[in-house]
């Protein structure tokens, strides 16, 4: 009698004992949920012994795995989000000190233009909102961030800033333009046959190179022009 007594006790201390476990181990759980570390919670929650049927735990352990997929693809859409404005704000940068360099374009209503483009650029420009705690509005700003898109800005801005570099360049060719441009230049013209281009030791008027003078001299001849009424045995 005293043994099945004894082994009575054993199996209510037993139980006894299963159950304060599973009571501190869900207690535990609940804690770590609501402080936001779901992994840890699900650790605890899967440890109960038959957690789909001790109390709530079964749909705890739903929301925590709802939640932590939820978060997983937070950060994803985030990490995107923040590679995207990283490469706007280049763009938005390269932009800037490209006009800061001052430089002279034939065409001068290209630098406000780009200037405008900027302003747009910096407008459009998405923050990255902080994450919710409930796992529909985590997926939700997800989708708005995975929805982020400049390519359309980003395309804009540097097709204004190639056409301001375009006219930079052009401008470079007409002011002081160098003496092999010229050269190559006048080669394609329709009827010039000789091409000559000037030192400073035949300079007929002395000024190459001088203060107030010029950078280079070229002369030509046609064949539109009768040669034999032409002053002079040279180019």
């Amino acid at each position: 009698m005293k043994k099945v007594l004894i082994v009575v006790l054993c199996v209510v201390l037993a139980c006894g004992v299963l159950v304060g476990c599973k009571s501190t181990d869900y207690n535990k759980a609940v804690e770590f949920q609501e402080s936001g570390d779901y992994a840890s919670a699900l650790i605890l929650y899967e440890g109960i012994d038959d957690y789909e049927n001790y109390k709530d735990t079964a749909a705890r352990v739903n929301e925590c795995k709802t939640t932590i997929e939820a978060i997983e693809k937070y950060d994803v859409a985030k990490s995107g989000a923040e590679k995207k404005n990283t490469e706007i704000d280049a763009a938005i940068a390269e932009a800037k000190a490209f006009i800061a360099e001052g430089q002279i374009a034939i065409d001068d209503t290209l630098v406000p233009t780009l200037e405008t483009t900027i302003s747009e650029a910096k407008a459009s420009k998405k923050s990255i909102v902080e994450m919710p705690s409930n796992a529909d509005e985590i997926i939700a700003v997800s989708k708005e961030l995975d929805k982020i898109d400049y390519s359309g800005v980003l395309t804009n801005l540097s097709d204004k800033k190639a056409a301001l570099e375009k006219s930079i360049k052009q401008y470079a060719l007409v002011n002081a333009p160098t003496e092999a441009y010229i050269i190559e230049c006048l080669g394609d013209v329709q009827n010039v046959i000789d091409i000559s281009a000037v030192t400073e030791d035949n300079d007929p008027n002395g000024n190459l190179n001088k203060a107030g003078g010029y950078t280079a001299q070229v002369y030509f001849s046609s064949d539109s022009v009768d040669q034999n009424d032409v002053y002079g045995s040279s180019i």
